[in-house]
């Protein structure tokens, strides 16, 4: 199995490949669309789903790149299916730009702690709200793909629709009891590290877990 990071763009938008042989599981396209429309192609990969964090415009913009690359589920959790069909939830404004579902495509959703197995690769979620209502880190191994919740050095932001402080401090309390010190944190935008690093060094999420007493 073989994980690649892709963020070549104008956010710094963090997109993931998870390749397993000829099949790929992506986690929130993005911005990242063409770089990963090329890695599919020249890897002649089969895309097995593309899993969302949440619905925000620079985590789902690409889908649409992606849409004639075969079908497969979309994922989202299940109170965030409107951002898909909302701009204003989706924040495309912030932007200048605009989002529009493929009208066929298969959209699935999961909710906190469900098991989301594809062939050889199995992601447990975490329902972590605060950013968004809906907003889920996955867990694959010793790998949490984070999304706009954690990041290696900050957190993520509460303010924007649907977004909650209260309900971001109790998610980041969760993860700091439940994902061990060993796993690598795959966040939404920036550099990755290892749970143990983000413990010693992100000080806002010190301040919110109590690692700073």
């Amino acid at each position: 199995m073989k994980i690649m990071m892709l963020s070549d763009n104008i956010a710094s938008e963090n997109s993931y490949m998870i390749i397993q042989k000829n099949d790929v599981i992506i986690i929130d396209p993005g911005f990242n669309g063409e770089a990963i429309l090329k890695i599919i192609d020249d890897k002649e990969l089969t895309i097995l789903s593309v899993l969302l964090t949440h619905g925000h415009y620079d985590h789902i913009r690409d889908l649409r790149v992606l849409k004639d690359k075969g079908t497969y589920p979309l994922y989202i959790h299940e109170l965030e299916q409107d951002f898909l069909l909302n701009n204003n939830l989706n924040g495309s404004r912030y932007f200048n730009g605009n989002f529009t579902l493929k009208k066929d495509q298969s959209v699935l959703t999961y909710k906190d702690n469900d098991v989301l197995s594809f062939n050889e690769i199995s992601l447990q979620v975490f329902h972590t709200p605060g950013h968004t209502k809906g907003s889920s880190c996955f867990l694959l191994k010793n790998n949490l793909f984070s999304g706009d919740t954690l990041f290696s050095d900050s957190i993520g932001r509460s303010d924007l629709e649907t977004g909650s402080m209260k309900d971001l401090k109790k998610s980041l309390q969760r993860l700091s009891d439940k994902i061990s010190n060993e796993v690598m944190v795959f966040p939404g935008h920036n550099e990755q590290s290892l749970m143990s690093s983000i413990k010693k060094s992100n000080r806002i999420f010190m301040n919110f877990t109590g690692f700073n007493k």
